[in-house]
């Protein structure tokens, strides 16, 4: 089965990366432990695609939406609360997305 893109597929220890064209793999086993390291290079652009699906982006959104329900004056959760609008959370959602505008219309 062909990937035309690279994905992830994340899980609490590990994760499945499929690339369409590796540049380099190397392996390492240690039979011993049974445990076994590898060594993915991959091009700039396929780095990039992968980190866009890391859920740092997406989680650091999350946790700036909940801290807009700080009931704190003093917070800067508060304070945004205030002045935060509609198109601002969902720029914020299509940048942690990595995705455009079109991109996002034409996922629906």
């Amino acid at each position: 089965m062909k990937h035309e893109t690279p994905s992830a597929i994340l899980r609490d220890d590990r994760a499945l990366i499929l690339v369409p064209e590796a540049l380099r793999v190397s392996t390492k086993q240690d039979y011993g432990d049974q445990t076994a390291e590898v060594e993915l290079h991959l091009s700039r652009e396929d780095y990039e695609a992968l980190s866009r699906q890391m859920p740092g982006k997406v989680h650091d959104l999350l946790v700036w939406l909940v801290s807009l329900d700080d009931p704190d004056p003093e917070s800067q959760g508060f304070q945004d609360r205030r002045t935060v609008t509609m198109t601002g959370i969902i720029q914020r959602a299509r940048a942690a997305l990595g995705k455009t505008e079109r991109e996002v219309q034409g996922d629906t």
